[in-house]
């Protein structure tokens, strides 16, 4: 677990590559503070903030952001004795590599091409 033990200042996490999502299990000491959470892109411009409230001391509450496109930089706790656990994060999707159908022709072609030499070259040994 990570936090803050004041009720000003701020905590970021940064991101090497733009995020789609990130969240944590959040907790806060009740009166310690207004605990805001942010979400920034790479020009360190809000994407998306809430205030969360806690009335009680809590044992803690998954919050977190989602975006349509991976544009999360950087994640910021800030202004409460604030507590973050289960930090989660949720990278952009990767390509799967599509098959090319008009490669595949060119590669079955090479290995009949193999096959009819090496039945060529079996033939004439025998």
């Amino acid at each position: 677990m990570v936090g803050l033990n004041t009720s000003s200042g701020s905590m970021t996490y940064a991101f090497s590559t733009p995020q789609l999502g990130v969240g944590g299990t959040i907790n806060d000491v009740p009166g310690g503070g207004t605990p805001t959470i942010s979400v920034y892109d790479m020009s360190n411009t809000l994407i998306e903030s809430t205030v969360r409230s806690f009335s009680t001391s809590s044992p803690g509450e998954f919050h977190g952001f989602l975006e349509s496109t991976p544009s999360i930089s950087s994640f910021t706790l800030s202004n409460a004795s604030i507590g973050l656990r289960d930090f989660t994060v949720q990278p952009a999707p990767t390509a799967v590599p599509e098959i090319d159908p008009a490669g595949m022709g060119s590669v079955l072609a090479l290995v009949a091409g193999a096959l009819c030499l090496l039945e060529r070259r079996r033939l004439k040994a025998a």
